[in-house]
């Protein structure tokens, strides 16, 4: 395994497409606000949504809810009508999460065939035990398509994250008498120092995560996480092949466990 700082020449000419790839053009992210009658005055939410080449996603994120508590998302269309993400119970840092993606073959509300139908239909996070009790709302905004560089990177839609950061992801496999398998992760835009951690859906159980590896950012803002079989490393979970990763939900937290970026395991890049 491999946690290093980037400082080659290409990477510093991709710098540019930084904010572009791995920032607000990797997806929309729209606020959720806290609601006028919401019973806690520390929770916080963003909805983000994506157009990828094999699918579309909607992601709703809550943090700083009381650990424990059961909460419901749900979609609201312009006649009033109501579509449900479902139940979530807070984690024990205080976060919830959804994900729809009709990649893993999953439905997205009111059964639209794109999110195109759904932008600026109405979002709220509710307590599940009481529907009049809501604690963040907001809207459905525009989907934008996540930007692929050259090197094959595929950017992670910003969660909490500050503006101009950015995160990607990257598989690639390749065969004959250099074969090698390669998971890698970089995060660009953080202070020097900041410690990040990955975390990968766990296969059979959607919504668990595991964490799978760490890096540092460097100097210059930089920082990969990167798992090589070439190198001698082990891929995640102990698969053997990077195509078994392919579709599982990726987040990259803090060490508060701040969900900062939520994304999607891209396709497969082969070299």
């Amino acid at each position: 395994m491999r946690m290093l700082n980037r400082r080659s020449s290409a990477f510093l000419a991709l710098a540019s497409l930084a904010f572009c790839a791995f920032g607000a053009h990797g997806a929309d992210a729209g606020a959720l606000t806290r609601a006028a009658g919401s019973d806690d005055a520390d929770v916080t939410g963003q909805v983000i949504a994506v157009r990828r080449t094999d699918g579309d996603r909607l992601a709703v994120g809550v943090a700083n809810v009381a650990p424990g508590r059961a909460l419901v998302a749900v979609v609201i269309d312009a006649d009033g009508d109501e579509s449900s993400l479902g139940g979530r119970t807070a984690s024990e840092d205080g976060h919830a999460f959804w994900s729809v993606d009709t990649a893993l073959g999953e439905a997205l509300p009111f059964g639209a065939t794109s999110l195109d139908a759904l932008v600026g239909d109405v979002i709220v996070v509710r307590d599940a035990t009481d529907a009049t009790l809501v604690l963040l709302g907001g809207t459905i905004p525009a989907p934008s398509t996540p930007v692929v560089d050259q090197e094959g990177r595929e950017g992670i839609p910003r969660a909490a994250a500050p503006e101009g950061s950015g995160a990607h992801v990257r598989i690639a496999h390749r065969t004959g008498p250099a074969a090698r398998e390669v998971f890698a992760v970089g995060v660009t835009g953080l202070d020097e120092g900041t410690v990040v951690d990955v975390w990968l859906e766990v296969a059979g159980a959607p919504g668990t995560y595991a964490n799978v590896g760490t890096l540092t950012i460097g100097e210059e803002h930089e920082g990969e996480l990167e798992q090589s079989t070439s190198d001698g490393d082990s891929l995640p979970f102990g698969v053997t092949s990077v195509t078994d990763l392919v579709g599982r939900h990726i987040q990259v937290r803090s060490t508060a466990n701040t969900v900062l970026f939520a994304g999607v395991v891209p396709a497969l890049a082969t070299n």
